[in-house]
């Protein structure tokens, strides 16, 4: 792990404000299957503005409805990031890329069928 990553920070109100203002590829993740301490990603991306990005995905208008389903439900969420100042193009797509990869990125699919399951209490 670089100096500029961070290894994860459970997402919510509360957290956002260690959230910096600087661009970075990030992923959210939720809980694994019940019983497992493994984490699955939900989402990967990369932004000039990381706090406004994180605002961004709980807000109602976020455009990518399961995700937008899940960062508004009462699961848990969790947020890995790698600080990118003054990065080429190619080299955030490479990173991008490679994370999703690597985290295992769930589909669109599943992210869909598993959208109903969400409470919203």
């Amino acid at each position: 792990m670089t100096p500029n990553q961070n290894p994860g920070l459970i997402l919510s109100e509360l957290t956002l404000e260690m959230v910096p203002h600087q661009p970075a590829v990030y992923a959210i993740f939720s809980d694994g299957e019940t019983g497992t301490t493994n984490k699955r990603c939900r989402f990967v991306g990369y932004t000039e503005d990381l706090w406004a990005a994180v605002l961004h995905h709980f807000q109602p208008s976020e455009p990518i409805v399961p995700l937008r389903y899940f960062m508004l439900s009462s699961k848990l969420k969790y947020l890995r990031f790698e600080l990118v100042p003054e990065a080429e193009k190619n080299t955030i797509f490479n990173r991008t890329q490679r994370w999703m990869e690597e985290f295992n990125m769930i589909s669109q699919s599943q992210e869909k069928e598993e959208a109903a399951q969400f409470s919203f209490s």
